[in-house]
């Protein structure tokens, strides 16, 4: 069997690649973070293990069958899908190899997949600068509004009656407040659509992208397609995970920092404005950035995977 010679190449990359990787890297905790990662999946009824099962019986039928029928054709297309098969088993195998480097190299704690870390770290930033200053903020405005309809009656009957508003400015401070909270509540919502999408791609790639890709590269007219799953899959399990971390270990020390401080600490709302300051990175700048390396990333890699194949 002939294999194509950019996957000699790739193959002797990574043979040379590996020793080297050994040494500089701690690979407990990418063991450990693998086998947390993916044991549901490499199970006997795992997903990928059923997709690659079945790929190997019609490989196997598809073969026995042009030697039964005297079908050459069919001996033919069965060479070639199992060629392509093994291709399709070592580029998975490099997506498994990225997310145990990126478990070492990002510390991703022992046991635990860089989605476990990732859903930790957004966590603490929607606790810390989301959730409870969201409910103070609800609740204070609430407060005031009712203040702000407190009346005051004078009577001297039947001559003198009058109303006195005396805490009308506790509607201004109502307002301040529904204005944080209008600005505060939509950045602590994005940040847990975050934490739900990083959940479902954990859950999605191992259990339907990349199924799916090893079934639609296995035919000459869905190969296309299956490249395209592949290098999505490439990109939501290796990609995004790791620029997400990196921006985490940016955002403890820029909390650290305390860049912020310069916002006013008011008498009204106290240090909601610092802590609207902290989260909005988290929540605007943090998946558009993701976005752009995860479009940029699966053009690129299925522009190459096209040219991996026999």
């Amino acid at each position: 069997m002939g294999y194509p010679s950019s996957f000699k190449r790739a193959l002797l990359f990574a043979a040379l690649l590996a020793p080297a990787a050994h040494a500089q890297l701690g690979w407990g905790n990418a063991v450990a973070c693998l086998t947390d990662t993916l044991r549901p999946s490499l199970e006997f009824d795992g997903m990928i293990a059923t997709a690659v099962m079945f790929m190997l019986l019609l490989i196997t039928i598809a073969y026995m069958g042009g030697k039964i029928f005297e079908k050459p054709e069919l001996g033919v297309w069965a060479k070639v899908e199992a060629q392509n098969l093994v291709i399709t088993g070592f580029l998975i195998g490099i997506i498994f190899f990225g997310l145990g480097v990126g478990c070492s190299v990002l510390g991703a704690q022992s046991g635990g997949s860089p989605f476990k870390k990732i859903d930790v770290g957004l966590g603490e930033i929607q606790d810390k600068y989301g959730t409870e200053l969201s409910k103070k903020l609800v609740s204070d405005a609430m407060d005031s509004q009712m203040k702000a309809v407190s009346y005051m009656y004078v009577v001297a009957t039947p001559i003198y009656q009058k109303g006195i508003a005396y805490r009308a400015n506790q509607r201004a401070r109502a307002q301040y407040r529904d204005m944080l909270v209008d600005i505060q509540l939509p950045l602590l919502v994005s940040v847990n659509v975050q934490r739900l999408a990083m959940y479902m791609a954990d859950i999605m790639v191992l259990n339907a992208l990349l199924p799916a890709a090893i079934l639609f590269r296995a035919f000459f007219i869905t190969r296309d397609v299956g490249n395209f799953l592949l290098a999505l899959s490439f990109g939501l399990f290796i990609v995004v995970p790791m620029a997400y971390l990196i921006f985490l270990e940016a955002y403890q020390d820029l909390s650290a920092a305390n860049i912020f401080t310069g916002l006013p600490n008011d008498n009204v709302a106290g240090n909601a404005l610092l802590k609207i300051g902290y989260i909005t990175p988290a929540a605007i700048l943090l998946p558009n950035f993701a976005m752009v390396v995860l479009i940029s990333f699966v053009m690129a890699g299925h522009k190459a995977l096209r040219g991996i194949g026999v």
